[in-house]
Formats: C-alpha cells, sequence, structure tokens
C-alpha cells in the first residue's frame, strides 16, 4: 500500500483566509460573502457588454443564472457530474451559462463553433446543442439558441 503525501502551501505573506469546500462555484459568487470580499454598491456592474455596454448587476446575475439551472434541469435533466460544453464566444452571457451548470452540480466546458462539426461527428442530437452567438454572427441551422 502505498502512501500519499499531500502538499501545503505556506504563504510569505501569513496565513490564507479559509475558503469553504462545501459549495459551488456560483454558489460562492453569487451568495456568498466572503470575509476577504471588498463590499460592492448595489450600483456597482459586475459586467459589461463589450459590444452594447450593457451592465449586469448581482441581481440580475443571480436571477438570470438560477433561471437558466431551472431550465437546463427541466430539458436535460442537468446534474451532479455532467459535463455541459457552451458552444459560444467570448460573450457576456458565458458566465451566466457556466455558473447555471454549476449550481446544478455540473462541469462547464467553453467550446467554439468549429467544435460543432465534432459534435455531429460523435452523434451528438442537436437538440442537445445550444448555440450563444454574437449579435452580428449567423446562428447554424437547426440549433436552439438562447
Amino acid at each position: 500500500m502505498s502512501q500519499q503525501t499531500i502538499q501545503e502551501y505556506i504563504s510569505p505573506n501569513g496565513t490564507v483566509p479559509h475558503m469553504p469546500s462545501n459549495m459551488t462555484i456560483a454558489q460562492f459568487f453569487l451568495d456568498y460573502h466572503h470575509p476577504n470580499r471588498p463590499v460592492r454598491p448595489d450600483t456597482a456592474p459586475w459586467l459589461i457588454d463589450n459590444d452594447t455596454g450593457r451592465s449586469y448587476h448581482l441581481e440580475e446575475i443571480r436571477t438570470r443564472t438560477y433561471s437558466l439551472a431551472d431550465i437546463m434541469k427541466a430539458r436535460w435533466n442537468i446534474g451532479n457530474d455532467d459535463c455541459v460544453a457552451f458552444f459560444t464566444p467570448n460573450h457576456v452571457e458565458f458566465p451566466i451559462t457556466a455558473w447555471a451548470a454549476h449550481r446544478l452540480g455540473a462541469v462547464a466546458a467553453a467550446a467554439n463553433l468549429t467544435d460543432l462539426e465534432a459534435a455531429k461527428l460523435a452523434g451528438l442530437s442537436e437538440d442537445m446543442i445550444v448555440v450563444i452567438p454574437n449579435d452580428d454572427e449567423p446562428v447554424p441551422e437547426g440549433f436552439q439558441t438562447r
């Protein structure tokens, strides 16, 4: 029987603050207030759409994330240890989609539109693929969007 060695990190700046390990990434970002996190005013945007300048604030992001998680659970029964690949360019919706997957206990992976051909070759049904295009990009035929 072999023994495993756990490497311990010691910060030169003192004690590393406690990080909870019993919550998803979405819960940590959207629901939990870490003592070292600065308090942000409600008017401070969390995300800003690069193309339109539209601001997204915490409450809207939280609502959109939880709503999308509910849809993902109802439509595809996404849950613990599932892997969800998102076919999207760098878009303001990506964190929301990733956090929705994390909220359900799934792993989120980013992909791009060239990976659609690989998904087809692997036999992934088109009704299992949602494409989030930029506003100026055409949507590939047969795929769900937003």
